[in-house]
């Protein structure tokens, strides 16, 4: 009797100790899984970044596409026109009506980060004109973006840093 409660106590050790290893082991994968899952997050995270920047960067291109024809066609002396179709579809044309602000940005906030930063000194009206500008020419110039006066995606994201300070 005596050797059959020893082999029973060795058995419940012996299954224990896989239970224990199964458990281990589960837990362990669980956290490679979570680990995996959280790096794959990451990366979709740096894709839709990607994608924001590339869909910013067609959009820019477009429009400057869109003024180099208008440049040509004055150059050939033919009439101005404000859009142009291709194979990629229409084009829109930028003259002198085109805003110079291409996102969702209130311009009086855009306004306030230019003067906050040191760019400008007109009135905060919203009004889009010459010196919000060239306020923004300036601001891209010295942090080292694309100085084309545009308001886009790239300008903004530096810029608002500026808004409440």
């Amino acid at each position: 009797m005596g050797r059959k409660l020893l082999f029973l106590a060795a058995c419940l050790v012996v299954l224990s100790g896989c239970a224990t290893a199964s458990r281990s082991q589960n837990q362990t994968m669980t956290s490679q899984l979570q680990f995996r899952v959280g790096d794959l997050e990451r990366q979709i995270e740096g894709r839709d970044q990607q994608i924001k920047q590339l869909e910013y960067d067609v959009k820019d291109l477009s429009y400057e596409v869109g003024r180099l024809q208008e440049e040509l066609k004055r150059a050939r002396g033919g009439s101005s026109s404000r859009s142009t179709s291709g194979s990629s579809g229409a084009v829109a044309l930028p003259g002198k009506d085109e805003p110079i602000i291409r996102i969702d940005v209130d311009p009086k906030d855009v306004q306030t980060a230019l003067k906050n930063a040191g760019y400008y000194s007109g009135a905060i009206d919203g009004k889009v004109g010459s010196g919000t500008k060239s306020a923004i020419v300036q601001f891209q110039k010295d942090n080292n973006l694309k100085a084309d006066g545009l308001m886009g995606n790239q300008t903004w994201n530096e810029l608002k840093a500026f808004l409440n300070r």
